[in-house]
């Protein structure tokens, strides 16, 4: 009677356990695609933004449901992995969150030997939490990149192509500041992506964001990591060589959370920093 006792009791908690999983399994409900598997260069930051919160307001599904939802998903909880990893092995700095005048809060960087105490980005994590994040590009802090000065010389370090941009990772528009960290060559269709000049669309995905704080009480997390061809991890000599040092891509995931911090939708983009440009 007493095993008896025992094993029901093993069930009932892994039971238990595992309605808990399935409920948490069933918060991320809801995931974009790019809108164009061949070429994600079409899909820009400030239409994802808006289509992220569109799909987070529509009826819940399991995220299981859809095989294409699911590998989201699962590449978004690779980077989330990767960008930990970057800060275990390499360099990591994390005092940027206290500066509260953006919204960067983490960063993850190689220090190279040559030029001295110069420093290469590996990826940035943001969270747009206050609806101050969503008109930080009003204030002077946060002009147009001039290429100039430091910009120019990372550009340099990070050995940017004639026709490059300097470009945010993490754009103004949502609270990404021109520091070191944040700043990369990018050809102009990454950058077309990214800084996403057209029209009024970020500031629909502004509008978009306000009214997703004021109505689910939420935040949008933003995580660009930086590719390169030669950065392998783990090594002994962590140091990206002279020639390798250009990003040859850029991978992003986008994760929108309510109030109760729970992940309602969320989208992962690949851009390739090396495609030919057309002419």
């Amino acid at each position: 009677m007493a095993l008896s006792t025992t094993v029901l009791g093993l069930f009932l908690i892994l039971f238990s356990q595992t309605i808990l999983l399935a409920s948490s399994a069933e918060v991320r409900f809801y995931a974009i695609k790019d809108g164009n598997d061949d070429d994600s260069h079409n899909a820009s930051m400030s239409t994802i933004i808006r289509k992220l919160i569109s799909s987070a307001k529509k009826p819940k599904i399991l995220q299981n449901s859809d095989e294409a939802d699911s590998q989201i998903a699962i590449q978004c909880q690779s980077l989330h992995k990767l960008f930990k990893k970057y800060k275990r092995q390499f360099n990591s700095d994390q005092s940027m969150a206290d500066e509260g005048w953006h919204s960067i809060t983490s960063a993850a960087y190689l220090k190279v030997r040559s030029p001295k105490s110069a420093r290469i980005p590996l990826a940035v994590k943001a969270d747009i939490s206050r609806d101050g994040h969503l008109a930080c590009d009003q204030t002077d802090k946060f002009k147009p990149v001039a290429d100039t000065g430091d910009v120019a010389s990372q550009m340099e370090i990070m050995e940017r192509k004639s026709d490059d941009v300097a470009g945010h990772l993490v754009p103004p528009k949502i609270c990404g500041p021109t520091k070191w960290y944040n700043l990369s060559p990018m050809s102009r269709s990454v950058w077309s992506s990214v800084a996403d000049r057209r029209g009024d669309s970020w500031s629909e995905a502004q509008a978009s964001l306000k009214r997703w704080r004021a109505e689910e009480g939420g935040r949008l997390e933003l995580l660009a990591v930086v590719l390169y061809k030669d950065l392998k991890v783990p090594r002994r000599v962590k140091q990206l060589a002279e020639g390798g040092r250009r990003p040859s891509g850029y991978s992003f995931c986008y994760r929108l959370y309510d109030r109760s911090n729970a992940v309602r939708a969320e989208a992962f983009v690949t851009l390739d920093n090396d495609k030919v440009e057309s002419k």
